[in-house]
C-alpha cells in the first residue's frame, strides 16, 4: 500500500487533483493524524527529515476553529511548491456514508454548542522544488486539512474506511481556555475511547507536547510535565522536529497493557 501511494502521489497533475478521483482510503493508509493542529508544520518536518523510515507521505490536519482561506507564501512547507488543491464534500471522503457511534458519557448539547457549524476540507498536494534533494523530504506529500471536529472526524475516516494511522500528533490541543471541549491527551475523555475502539487497531506513535513551554529555557530528554496517560503507550524519544524538546515520541506497546 505505501508504494501505491508513492505512486498514486507521482501521477498526479493539477487537473487530476482538482477533478479527478479523491483517492481518500490510500491517503488514510500510514498517515499522520492531527487534531488541534492549526496550521503547525513542526510534525510535516519532522516525518519528512527525521523519520524517513515511516515513509508517511499523507498528513490529515483537523481544526474545528479553522478558517477557510487561501494559502500564505508563510504557510508554505520550507522547499515545496503548492501542485494542487480541491475543496471536497463529504461524500469524497466517506462515500458511502457513516453512522457515528457516540463514546460514553458524551454531552450532546454542550457538544454541539462548542463544535463549528461551517465545516470544510481542503485537499492539497506539495511537491519539492528542483533545487532540494531526497535529504530535505519525499518528492510529493499530501496534506488534507479539515474544519472539523478531531474526535469524530477521526471515526468517520479511520473506522469507516478500516484504517488507522501510523501516528497522531497531541501538541497543544487547546484544552480549556483554548477553546477544546474535551481532553486529547487523558485516557478516559472522548478521543482516547474513539481511538481505542477503532476496529482497525492503535497507531503505533503518539506525538505530545506544546508549541511552547515550560522546557523553552531549559530543555529536558524527558517529558515530565506532560499529563498524557493512554495506556499501553511509553515514552520514546524527543520529536527532533520541534527544536526546544517541546514535542515527545510515545510508542505503542501491546506488552504494556499486560
Amino acid at each position: 500500500m505505501a508504494s501505491k501511494q508513492n505512486d498514486i502521489l507521482n501521477e498526479l497533475t493539477p487537473d487530476s487533483i482538482a477533478n479527478g478521483e479523491f483517492p481518500v482510503r490510500a491517503l488514510l493508509y500510514n498517515s499522520v493524524y492531527y487534531p488541534a493542529s492549526a496550521f503547525d508544520g513542526g510534525i510535516i518536518r519532522d516525518c519528512n527529515v527525521n523519520r524517513k523510515d515511516w515513509n508517511v507521505l499523507s498528513f490529515v490536519y483537523v481544526d474545528y476553529q479553522a478558517t477557510e482561506r487561501g494559502l500564505a507564501a508563510t504557510d508554505m512547507p520550507r522547499g515545496y511548491r503548492l501542485l494542487g488543491e480541491r475543496h471536497l464534500k463529504e461524500s469524497d471522503l466517506v462515500p458511502n456514508g457513516w453512522t457515528p457511534q457516540l463514546p460514553p458519557d458524551l454531552d450532546l448539547e454542550h457538544y454541539k454548542y462548542v463544535v463549528n457549524k461551517h465545516p470544510f476540507a481542503t485537499w492539497m498536494v506539495f511537491e519539492r522544488l528542483p533545487e532540494f534533494g531526497d535529504d530535505h523530504g519525499p518528492k510529493r506529500f499530501s496534506l488534507l486539512y479539515l474544519c472539523a471536529d478531531g474526535v469524530a472526524a477521526y471515526q468517520a475516516l479511520y473506522w469507516t474506511h478500516g484504517l488507522h494511522p501510523r501516528a497522531i500528533a497531541i501538541i497543544q490541543p487547546g484544552t480549556g481556555f483554548g477553546g477544546n471541549w474535551t481532553d486529547f491527551f487523558m485516557a478516559k475523555e472522548p478521543f482516547h475511547w474513539t481511538v481505542s475502539h477503532n476496529p482497525a487497531g492503535m497507531p503505533e506513535f503518539v506525538y505530545c507536547g506544546y508549541w511552547s513551554c515550560f522546557t523553552a529555557t531549559s530543555p529536558k530528554d524527558k517529558p515530565d510535565h506532560i499529563n498524557f496517560d493512554w495506556p499501553g503507550y511509553s515514552y520514546w524519544q524527543p520529536a527532533a522536529g520541534y527544536p526546544q524538546r517541546e514535542v515527545f515520541v510515545y510508542k505503542y506497546s501491546k506488552n504494556d497493557l499486560l
